[in-house]
């Protein structure tokens, strides 16, 4: 059986009027390094959070990733909680540059349910 990945950029969507209309290429870079690597998947990319909510209550994935920046930050947090309510096995693994990088930031950061793994964005 295939492993599913969601892979998640999301935007806010007030009234129909988008806070951000760019590709998600910070989960879409991913998703290309680590292709050649793990054939035996099913990836679903999310920019939208009403579908990803859709998707996750019609088969929650194995793995979801989700983007960090300043503007997503508390809606990933949210579907992070919601992943792991439907599913709890589901990994949830967050990464951006919004991630402190102050040692004792990064504690308190961590400590804030639920994802399994928080990576660092870095430059260069």
């Amino acid at each position: 059986m295939a492993l599913s990945v969601h892979l998640a950029d999301l935007r806010h969507n007030f009234s129909g009027i988008l806070a951000n209309d760019c590709m998600p290429l910070g989960v879409a870079v991913h998703e290309g390094g680590h292709g050649p690597r793990c054939a035996r998947r099913r990836t679903r990319l999310f920019a939208y959070p009403d579908r990803l909510l859709a998707a996750l209550e019609e088969q929650p994935p194995d793995v979801l990733m989700l983007s960090n920046y300043m503007w997503n930050e508390w809606l990933s947090f949210h579907f992070a909680t919601v992943a792991k309510r439907l599913r709890p096995e589901t990994l949830v693994v967050m990464g951006g540059p919004n991630i402190q990088l102050e040692p004792e930031r990064q504690v308190a950061y961590f400590a804030h349910p639920p994802g399994d793994r928080r990576l660092r964005a870095r430059r260069g």
